[in-house]
Parts: structure tokens; C-alpha cells; sequence
């Protein structure tokens, strides 16, 4: 496993991991990790809290940076594909140019290439991409695509212990 050894925890990461986890992976997963990485009960927060104290918990642990960015990288491997190289003014371009043109998992998808670089000089347009694409999930993304409704629960993917 590596190690991130500096936490990263802006503002602006937090909100956009957060709609990511939420988009991403579901309820249950997200209290399932969020308490093996904790060791604490999870089920019974309120989703909102479980969603936010996991992408916190993402960025300020190296543990839980492994086990989320594994689960992201795993739920959103298709539809990062053709996004994960790009450079980040291509891919806000991208976003602005192709405005409701994208579904829910791939709007997730972009901003999860953004955040996954940790790279705390992107704050300004992640910012602006985290409201842009939270507008966009609530007026265009719609329910998941058909091919997300039958996968298997995430950490039962990643195999998770």
C-alpha cells in the first residue's frame, strides 16, 4: 500500500469527493467502509454524514486514501478511461462545452481524476467544477446507468477485509 505522508483536506477536495462517494458508491458500502476504517457503527448516521466523514477520512488518512481511492478507481474504471490523463483546463473545458451531455457516474468520473491528483493548486477550478457538476447530477444525471444497478456491493469487489 502506499502512503500519502501530507494530509490534503480543502475545502474544495472535501466537497467534490464528497458527491463523488455519493454518486459512486452507495449507502450501504460507504457505511460499511466508513466503519472498518473506524472501527465504529455507521449505519445509523444520517447519509449525508457518512458521505462527508468519508471523503474527510479519505483525504487526512493514508488507510482511508487507500481503501476509498480503490473503491473509486474500481466503481469509476470505465467511465475514466478516456479522462484520467487529461489535463484539468481540458477537462473543465470539456465540462462547459458538453453541459448536459453527461450522466451522473461520469460527472463523478471527471471530478474524481481532478481529485485524485491531491494537488491543492487546483482548488480554484475544482471549486467551480464541484458546483458545475453538482447542478448538472441534480437537473441532467438522472438515474444511474443500467449496467450500475446489477454490480455486486463495491467492497466485495475491491475484497475488502
Amino acid at each position: 500500500m502506499s502512503e500519502q505522508t501530507t494530509e490534503v483536506t480543502s475545502p474544495a477536495l472535501v466537497s467534490a469527493l464528497r458527491i463523488i462517494l455519493t454518486v459512486s458508491i452507495s449507502r450501504n458500502d460507504a457505511s460499511r467502509l466508513m466503519s472498518r476504517l473506524t472501527g465504529e457503527e455507521a449505519s445509523e448516521l444520517w447519509s449525508s454524514t457518512v458521505y462527508h466523514w468519508l471523503a474527510h477520512h479519505m483525504l487526512s488518512s493514508p488507510v482511508g486514501w487507500y481503501w476509498g481511492a480503490r473503491a473509486l478507481d474500481t466503481t469509476l474504471s470505465e467511465e475514466m478511461k478516456h479522462l484520467s490523463d487529461l489535463p484539468p483546463q481540458q477537462l473543465a473545458n470539456s465540462l462547459y462545452n458538453n453541459q448536459g451531455a453527461w450522466d451522473a457516474e461520469e460527472l463523478a468520473a471527471l471530478l474524481w481524476t481532478l481529485v485524485r491528483r491531491r494537488d491543492l493548486f487546483l482548488s480554484s477550478l475544482l471549486t467551480r467544477m464541484t458546483q458545475e457538476v453538482e447542478i448538472a447530477i441534480l437537473q441532467f444525471g438522472g438515474p444511474p446507468k443500467t449496467r450500475s444497478r446489477h454490480r455486486p456491493p463495491i467492497l466485495d469487489a475491491i475484497q475488502v477485509s
